[in-house]
């Protein structure tokens, strides 16, 4: 299953302000693990906003993969379809 993240933080929680972002620890979750594949992360850094792409079979995993990003804002973890899958698995790509 595929999820996507919206993470938001502000200024004074980046960790390019705080100094988190010059320890290695700091955002390793964008390498995944065994649960949680990311296929993707782009960062959108004039509102400090983080976007995402992983796959899991496991809501939790995914949770507990990105809780240390999540902690100095908002986020959003949704789980979504990819359509252009759906549509080849359902035979209408290229019709």
């Amino acid at each position: 299953m595929l999820f996507h993240i919206t993470n938001r933080h502000n200024y004074q929680t980046c960790g390019a302000t705080t100094g988190k972002g010059k320890q290695p620890e700091y955002n390793r979750w964008v390498e995944g693990n065994d649960k949680v594949k990311v296929l993707g992360v782009w960062a959108y850094q004039g509102i400090h906003e983080i976007y995402a792409v992983v796959e899991s079979d496991d809501y939790q995993a995914v949770l507990d993969l990105t809780a240390g990003a999540r902690a100095d804002g908002t986020s959003a973890v949704v789980p979504v379809v990819d359509r252009v899958q759906y549509r080849k698995d359902i035979g209408f790509w290229g019709q």
